[in-house]
């Protein structure tokens, strides 16, 4: 069955290649994102442990894009860079920093399965976060002997449902279209049927979705979701691939 309407779940601003390759497909692209990340400005303590690290990873674009605009360029440049994907390593790589990524999947797991990751007893390693984000990394970390600093340097801004969504979901049967929602967050699914009153949250959940990791996976399947297939990661070429795959469109 073809599925003219992909529903895009990234904030702003890392939506846009992904919208824009779903329109070269010919595909009709929805914007919903859950939330909107912004700034958060990093206190002088927690400024002053993460000049302490050897290693820093940052978990999202977003989180390397605040970590350009808040830490010296000294820091920046000395410290040993570690990230999920080639999304964020780009953001970091414009600026003239390099950084480690997995090659295969951009999942917290896969990170922690980096060499450098690997024997980190005695290190002190900066973890470039936002609140309520999942705990494997810090945890599995410190139980390798790491001393990790965490820093909230965005945060997320839940947002209302877009009414693009809404019309989707609210067509007559007989104008309904199959959709496809691309999912790479819990915390953005999650919101995002919450909000959802529980009709419309039915006909979204009886819909196909592409998710990063089969941890997410198994998460929408015990909310309802049933047609899911999952990408080898949450990077836009991984989505896409997966798209490409799933005999959806």
């Amino acid at each position: 069955m073809n599925i003219p309407c992909v529903v895009v779940t990234r904030p702003v601003p890392d939506h846009q290649h992904l919208m824009d390759q779903l329109s070269g497909l010919g595909l009709q692209a929805i914007h919903a994102p859950a939330f909107e990340l912004e700034p958060h400005t990093l206190d002088d303590a927690t400024r002053q442990g993460l000049n302490r690290c050897e290693l820093m990873i940052a978990v999202s674009p977003m989180a390397a894009r605040s970590a350009v605009d808040q830490l010296s360029p000294e820091l920046l440049g000395q410290v040993q860079w570690l990230v999920p994907g080639a999304g964020t390593a780009a953001v970091l790589q414009q600026h003239g920093y390099s950084a480690a990524y997995p090659p295969k999947s951009s999942t917290s797991e896969a990170l922690l399965n980096l060499q450098a990751l690997e024997q980190v007893k005695g290190k002190t390693i900066g973890l470039l976060n936002a609140r309520q984000g999942r705990r494997l990394l810090p945890e599995t970390l410190a139980e390798r002997g790491a001393t990790v600093i965490e820093a909230e340097i965005y945060r997320r801004i839940a947002l209302p449902l877009p009414q693009c969504l809404l019309k989707q979901l609210d067509l007559p049967a007989g104008e309904a279209v199959p959709v496809a929602t691309l999912i790479s967050s819990r915390n953005a699914f999650d919101h995002l049927a919450d909000a959802l009153e529980p009709d419309r949250r039915q006909r979204w959940l009886k819909g196909r979705f592409i998710v990063s990791s089969a941890r997410l996976s198994n998460h929408l399947q015990g909310k309802g979701a049933q047609r899911i297939l999952v990408a080898d990661g949450a990077g836009d070429n991984d989505m896409l691939d997966a798209l490409a795959r799933s005999g959806w469109c």
